[in-house]
């Protein structure tokens, strides 16, 4: 075989993989998500060392991870209405640009409420706090709803919930599991 006919089957052959989708690697799985329901929460405004207001907002919770002591982390949103931005920015001293409409707070700890049971998994919050701009968000205990859905990972926390309130021994099985469905990159 010449070099030219060589050179030309390796072009070819070269061509021919490169065009070809690759069977070796698995297509990346996109991350499941598990949002709660938005509901309607009381909470406590303080400035500095003095409790200024009692307000009214939306708030949901988003699961970024399962905790092997059956907790579990996420980000925290609470979204308040815009007469309740106006009365906070004027009882603070503060410009209305200064107040957000929406305070967001990462690594906010979330339990099951005891005896919990699917469809409508109840997460309780013991007393969480947001600060930002030099404003904080004090909230009493309370709880949000995570709906049912047809995700591989919220058939899980079903499971998940049942093993914890039955006095089984979890040993981290569901926590890193769903941790796989959240983040499959890590």
């Amino acid at each position: 075989m010449n070099s030219k006919t060589y050179v030309k089957i390796v072009i070819i052959f070269v061509l021919a993989i490169s065009a070809c989708p690759s069977w070796a690697q698995e297509k990346a799985k996109e991350p499941e998500r598990l949002v709660t329901e938005t509901k309607s929460v009381a909470a406590k405004i303080k400035v500095g060392q003095s409790e200024i207001a009692e307000v009214s907002g939306e708030a949901t919770y988003t699961i970024e991870a399962a905790n092997s002591d059956d907790s579990f982390a996420g980000t925290f949103v609470y979204n308040i209405p815009e007469d309740t931005r106006q009365k906070l920015a004027k009882v603070a001293g503060k410009s209305l640009s200064d107040i957000p409409s929406k305070f967001e707070q990462k690594d906010v700890i979330a339990e099951f409420e005891r005896n919990t049971k699917c469809p409508d998994l109840r997460l309780e919050f013991p007393k969480p706090k947001i600060k930002c701009s030099g404003i904080e968000i004090h909230f009493d205990c309370f709880v949000l709803i995570l709906p049912d859905t047809a995700q591989e990972v919220s058939k899980l926390m079903c499971h998940f919930a049942q093993r914890v309130f039955s006095g089984r021994p979890n040993e981290g099985r569901y926590a890193g599991r769903i941790n796989a469905l959240l983040n499959p990159e890590k």
